[in-house]
């Protein structure tokens, strides 16, 4: 199966599933499972607001699978070490590419709804970097074979009070076998000075810019 590219379009008619539905009939449980395949996301309706019940979502994908972070709360905080926790938009972004094996699929599961902002903004990283690759050919291929290190410094508030430093170091574009994209790692807040050849510095930096942009 190929994923369905989408842009803002898909505002109108966006991939929703019902939790309820979903715990009583195999079929409706697949079809918002499709969906995640198919568009990398589904809105989920009929979910409780108790954080107790959280596991009821994450059990219609699978086990659960624990990073530094646990089951996090995000909230507003005056002193924060999560950007998350503040309340300032943030731009479009993958969690976590600082991770060689980078998150599969996210649960968010909303408590109480903000009186003002909160609002998810959605993209799709594929139809970007399809656009790149049709505007800025070059462009895509540097974003496709230039390893670009990201990194996070936990402090150890999420971590059982364990201090670590996340790295890693791989291409922002990844291609399958078939040469198709099957994975974009962007978030301007965990890249690195860039460690390429000082003839590439430029290049590479317009790259990730013109991707940003299409973000």
């Amino acid at each position: 199966m190929q994923p369905v590219l989408w842009n803002r379009t898909l505002s109108s008619d966006i991939p929703v599933g019902s939790l309820i539905e979903a715990e009583a009939d195999p079929a409706a449980r697949l079809k918002i499972l499709e969906m995640v395949r198919d568009y990398g996301f589904c809105k989920i309706v009929d979910a409780p607001t108790d954080p107790e019940e959280s596991q009821r979502m994450i059990q219609l994908v699978g086990a659960q699978r624990q990073t530094h972070f646990g089951t996090y709360t995000l909230k507003k905080k005056t002193t924060v070490t999560n950007v998350g926790d503040t309340t300032g938009p943030l731009d479009p972004h993958v969690d976590k590419p600082y991770r060689f094996a980078a998150i599969g699929i996210t649960v968010f599961q909303v408590l109480r709804p903000s009186s003002n902002g909160g609002a998810s903004t959605l993209v799709d990283g594929f139809e970007a970097a399809r656009h790149l690759k049709e505007q800025w050919p070059e462009d895509f291929e540097l974003l496709c074979k230039t390893p670009i290190t990201c990194q996070r410094f936990d402090p150890g508030d999420n971590s059982h009070g364990n201090m670590r430093w996340y790295k890693c170091r791989l291409p922002v574009i990844r291609l399958d076998d078939q040469g198709s994209v099957c994975g974009v790692r962007m978030n301007e807040r965990q890249i690195s000075p860039l460690d390429v050849p000082a003839d590439q510095v430029v290049p590479v930096y317009r790259a990730l810019k013109r991707l940003f942009e299409l973000l």
